[in-house]
């Protein structure tokens, strides 16, 4: 008849092979769930390569929008200075002068989005994205 002290001793034999066999489950899922981390790194990395070359594109349209802009801006001043000083009087800005252009909400958006886009991916790259 086994006394009380083997029978202690075998219990926890039981408990320490249950044990060992859920560390080895453990182990088998911890694998499993590494190479899901990888692909999912390595993934996350071609999408962030991605996106820094579309936003390069987005902002590099956005400067060429901004500089037509300004470019053209700066021609209606000019033209209305010569005729200014050709005519000999100083006019009052036309009315339309003070009202916002359709142009002006898409190029004020458009520099939002560039600005924006470009911070986006300052922290990206700060964070350790790449």
């Amino acid at each position: 008849m086994p006394t009380t002290r083997e029978a202690l001793l075998a219990e926890a034999l039981g408990d320490l092979a249950r044990l060992l066999d859920r560390a080895e489950a453990l182990r088998v899922t911890m694998d499993g769930t590494h190479a899901a981390l990888q692909q999912a790194s390595e993934a996350l990395t071609a999408q962030a390569e991605a996106h820094e070359k579309r936003m390069a594109l987005v902002a590099e349209a956005a400067k060429g929008q901004v500089a037509r802009f300004i470019a053209q801006r700066a021609d209606e001043a000019v033209r209305q200075a010569v005729q200014g000083q050709a005519q000999g009087v100083a006019r009052p800005p036309p009315a339309s002068a003070s009202r916002p252009r359709a142009t002006d909400a898409l190029l004020t958006h458009l520099a939002a989005a560039a600005v924006g886009a470009a911070a986006a991916w300052a922290l990206a790259l700060y964070l350790g994205v790449r």
